[in-house]
């Protein structure tokens, strides 16, 4: 399409340029403007312009709800679940598919391929995965999870490819994505967890510590946060925290900003900072410190901090 458009000094014009709908699912199409041929005049800055046709029919994208999803391969399942956005009308359904990578089918997990269907209104969908225990030490394995084939006026979404990730327990898991989700699977059972990248992972709920766990970043820079909102971990009776190379912030609680401990807590080479606890018995449980560098505490005595302090750095006791 083109066309000539005149104007006298001081004046705005508008084009017009009719869209059709297509009644089908395309997807956001572009078209370019431009000037040219200018008579009387000189090209402006703006001399060229993209538009975007939206497309209407797309109100039923499906995708996975996460880029992983990681399990422990004591667990007998890998829940893997499957969204679906910008509307819910009708049904629809998508294939579903896993691809063989470091994990391999009938070893290390059951392939379930198949066809997930999503009632009119349904807007969220999983399907499990049986997880094999190998019982030998081989380290994370991966597969690759896949939609394809959306039907009855469903598309894919952005997140269409993810990855089911199987965390060994005979040798120590390896945290390779900063979420919680990752790390709380990666730390079921207890044992040895190593990190794998830098990152910061934020809690939405502190970590029960039941087990011997040890959370080990040497030579990454990981930081935990409570995003002041919750405290990081609970050491439970009769249980051993071990951290190294890490540090933990940001926690939040009317006792104990980062940690609550009633077992025993090992610290190497630790930074705690702007952890707060505030309350009427905001005095028990381990605050944030700086200055923990080459430093370990050790034994079964609870550390406190000083509650309702103005500085959010806390001064360490033992109680």
């Amino acid at each position: 399409m083109s066309d000539h458009v005149r104007l006298n000094v001081g004046e705005s014009n508008a084009i017009t340029i009719p869209i059709f709908d297509n009644r089908r699912v395309d997807g956001t199409r572009t078209f370019a403007l431009a000037f040219s041929n200018v008579i009387g005049a000189t090209l402006g800055s703006n001399a060229t312009a993209t538009v975007f046709i939206i497309d209407n029919e797309i109100n039923n994208r499906v995708r996975f709800s996460a880029a992983s999803f990681p399990v422990k391969e004591t667990q007998s399942n890998a829940l893997i679940e499957v969204v679906r956005d910008f509307g819910s009308t009708g049904a629809v359904s998508v294939r579903y598919d896993i691809r063989n990578g470091s994990a391999h089918q009938g070893r290390d997990y059951v392939d379930v391929s198949g066809t997930m269907n999503f009632a009119a209104g349904q807007f969220t969908n999983w399907f499990l995965v049986p997880i094999n225990n190998t019982h030998r030490a081989d380290g994370n394995r991966y597969a690759t999870l896949s939609l394809s084939d959306p039907r009855n006026g469903a598309v894919l979404g952005a997140q269409s490819n993810a990855t089911l990730a199987i965390l060994d327990d005979e040798s120590p898991a390896v945290v390779v994505e900063p979420t919680e989700t990752f790390l709380r699977a990666a730390m079921l059972g207890g044992g040895n967890v190593l990190f794998g990248i830098d990152g910061v992972i934020a809690f939405g709920e502190s970590i029960d510590i039941t087990m011997n766990t040890t959370l080990d970043a040497r030579g990454h820079n990981v930081l935990l946060g409570g995003e002041s909102a919750t405290r990081l971990f609970n050491v439970a009776t009769g249980a051993t925290l071990t951290l190294r190379h890490l540090t933990l912030a940001n926690g939040r609680s009317t006792n104990a900003g980062a940690i609550w401990n009633d077992g025993t807590l090992v610290l190497t080479d630790c930074t705690f900072s702007n952890n707060i606890a505030r309350g009427a018995d905001g005095v028990a449980g381990l605050g944030g410190t700086n200055g923990l560098a080459d430093t370990t505490t050790r034994g079964s005595a609870r550390l406190r901090e000083t509650a309702q302090m103005p500085r959010q750095d806390k001064l360490l006791r033992v109680a």
